[in-house]
């Protein structure tokens, strides 16, 4: 049996997809497995590599760490997201164009975390095995269709919802290419103006990540937007 992502599905039927497909017996990690992996230019990576067992058994692992980003252990999504508070890695990527505007994308309905809320471009976790520069071009992929890009570090913090705990890492990256949000993840995308952003805060319009990582970026100037 073969498993596809939606976003996967999705961009193949879009014809956004214009990168080698590869079905092979591929051995990573000593497990041999036969999976589909979509990379660019056919080069297969931890980061690209399906574990075909893991979509099987529907069960998704992220690493736990402590603070200081060192793997302690794994954890299902399920546990993390369920008032248990164990640490796990996400990252966090701001898309800003030429013009100092950021894009900001609007979570799906149907997310089991802030569902309808604006939100940082692109965020998500770090799968168990992957380091932090994979997750972060795979999510920026899968959630956008972006994969050229230069990301610069900002900032590495703790943010605890009141579901669970993450270990943060954002950046931010200059891109005036076309986005495509994926409609399964996200409902709509756009690119706003600081004041804007400024005028909606506090209204229940953005996650609450969201506005404690844009107040704090901007208070720091680390995020190189126009207007702040």
């Amino acid at each position: 049996m073969i498993f596809f992502s939606l976003t996967f599905l999705n961009n193949l039927i879009q014809g956004r997809i214009h990168a080698t497909k590869v079905l092979k017996k591929y051995n990573y990690n000593n497990e041999k497995k036969c999976a589909i992996v979509y990379a660019p230019g056919g080069k297969i990576n931890k980061s690209n590599f399906i574990n075909l067992q893991q979509k099987k058994m529907g069960t998704e692992f992220f690493p736990l760490v402590d603070e200081n980003g060192s793997i302690t252990g794994k954890a299902s999504r399920e546990i993390c997201h369920n008032k248990s508070f164990l640490l796990h890695p996400v990252v966090h990527l701001h898309v800003i164009n030429s013009l100092g505007e950021l894009y900001l994308q609007k979570r799906a309905d149907n997310k089991d975390v802030q569902p309808g809320k604006w939100d940082t471009a692109v965020g998500g976790h770090v799968d168990y095995g992957e380091t932090i520069p994979e997750a972060l071009i795979r999510e920026a992929g899968e959630e956008l269709g972006i994969n050229r890009f230069s990301p610069v570090f900002m900032v590495r913090y703790k943010f605890t919802s009141e579901v669970e705990s993450e270990l943060v890492h954002s950046y931010y990256a200059v891109y005036d290419e076309e986005v495509i949000p994926d409609p399964v993840e996200i409902s709509e995308g756009k690119f706003w103006t600081a004041s804007e952003i400024f005028a909606k805060m506090g209204k229940g319009i953005f996650t609450p990540n969201f506005e404690y990582e844009f107040n704090y970026l901007v208070s720091n100037k680390l995020l190189p937007i126009k207007g702040i």
